[in-house]
C-alpha cells in the first residue's frame, strides 16, 4: 500500500521550497511528479512524504510562516489584498469605504463587502470605523 496523494502536502512543500530556497536532493525526489493509475486517479506522491517530513522539522516560527501563506493562497489573496490587510483599520476602513463608493449598485457593495470579509480584510472593526466614517 503506497502513501496516498495529499495535495494539501505538495503545497506545503512547494511553498517551503519557495520561502526557504532549500530544495530536495534524494532517492525520493521525484519532485511533484504523480505516479497515476491508467483512469488517471493519482494514488501516489513519494513527495508527500517528504513534505509531512520537511514541515514536521521545520520551527514552529516557521510552519506558522507556511500556514499563513497557504491560507492566504487557499483564500485567494492577491498582492492587492495582502497590502491592504496589513494595514490599519482606520486605513482599510478609508480604502474599503472608497471601494464602496465605486460600486455602481447596492449588489456590487454587498460582493464587495462579502469578498473583504471572506478575505479577513473587512473585520468587526473595520466595519465599526466605516459606520464612525460615515456618520462624519
Amino acid at each position: 500500500m503506497g502513501v496516498r496523494y495529499d495535495p494539501l502536502l505538495d503545497k506545503i512543500l512547494i511553498k517551503y521550497v519557495k520561502t526557504s530556497g532549500d530544495i530536495m536532493v534524494g532517492p525520493n525526489s521525484t519532485t511533484f511528479f504523480q505516479i497515476q493509475q491508467a483512469d488517471t486517479t493519482p494514488v501516489f506522491n513519494v513527495d508527500t512524504t517528504n513534505a509531512q517530513t520537511i514541515f514536521n522539522g521545520l520551527e514552529e516560527s516557521d510552519q506558522n510562516k507556511v500556514k499563513k501563506i497557504l491560507k492566504e493562497e487557499q483564500l485567494g489573496l492577491t498582492k492587492k489584498d495582502k497590502k491592504l490587510k496589513s494595514q490599519s483599520v482606520a486605513d482599510r476602513a478609508s480604502k474599503v469605504n472608497k471601494l464602496f463608493k465605486k460600486a455602481k449598485t447596492r449588489e456590487e457593495q454587498v460582493a464587495i463587502a462579502k469578498d473583504l470579509q471572506a478575505k479577513g480584510i473587512l473585520t468587526t472593526a473595520v466595519i465599526k470605523e466605516l459606520q464612525e466614517l460615515n456618520r462624519k
